[in-house]
């Protein structure tokens, strides 16, 4: 037993000894896909692969050793030093970030299709559909109807409004389907479509939001509680 609490009083004073430091300019770590993924074709070679594109890099990439904790959230593991490559029949660093650009045009397209497919997916499951008639859009109220919901109509802030600002990657619904009052005449609204200087026939079934209002003085908001239609008729998405 006393053999095995020297061994951890031993660790304890080794981690105690590890020098903590910030990384250098050109040190990532291995949170970095992108650095990590050129190391590891960098040294297939090794494995008997042949890499033609390795000596065109104007950066050559090398892991180094986990003997120091830099002060970047990862408590050691892998880093990676990134250092310039002299080699002459190198690309140019343009040319490096220009296939970079390229590449990160196509990961943002990626990220947009991606999210208009779960956006959908969203919509499906819950009923939701954001196509609405003409002829709807602005029967009960000055404000337009932003989206459906399980047969009613809604004004205000629709759904998925503050999916890119949640980063857990869930439906923000605390405000869906409210609008703004604003009491100074001389506010631009940043949107029209649920922002108002007069509340009074700017929906036909609102209610004031007590617990959403409080200690709020110019800008108070109010919640639409839905609108059905008795005339299927009209109903035509």
């Amino acid at each position: 037993m006393l053999s095995v609490i020297l061994l951890f009083t031993f660790f304890h004073n080794v981690m105690g000894d590890i020098e903590m430091i910030p990384p250098p300019d050109n040190i990532t770590n291995e949170d970095n896909v992108i650095v990590a993924a050129l190391w590891a074709l960098g040294i297939c070679s090794y494995a008997g692969l042949i890499c033609k594109h390795k000596k065109k890099l104007p950066i050559t990439i090398h892991k180094i050793a986990s003997d120091k904790v830099y002060w970047d959230g990862t408590d050691g593991g892998d880093h990676y030093e990134i250092k310039k490559n002299d080699d002459k029949d190198c690309i140019s660093f343009r040319s490096l970030k220009s296939s970079l650009n390229e590449l990160s045009q196509i990961v943002n397209q990626l990220e947009k299709q991606s999210y208009e497919d779960i956006k959908n997916d969203f919509h499906k499951e819950n009923n939701i559909s954001m196509n609405i008639p003409e002829n709807i859009r602005y029967k009960f109220g000055k404000a337009p109807i932003t989206f459906k919901k399980n047969e009613k109509y809604y004004h205000g802030i629709y759904p998925t409004y503050y999916a890119s600002w949640d980063n857990t990657g869930n439906w923000t619904s605390d405000h869906i389907g409210c609008m703004w009052h604003y009491k100074n005449k001389n506010v631009n609204f940043p949107h029209k479509e649920w922002d108002t200087h007069e509340i009074d026939g700017f929906c036909l079934n609102c209610s004031y939001c007590t617990d959403k209002n409080k200690k709020r003085k110019s800008r108070f908001v109010y919640q639409c509680n839905g609108h059905e239609i008795t005339d299927q008729s009209l109903d035509t998405e």
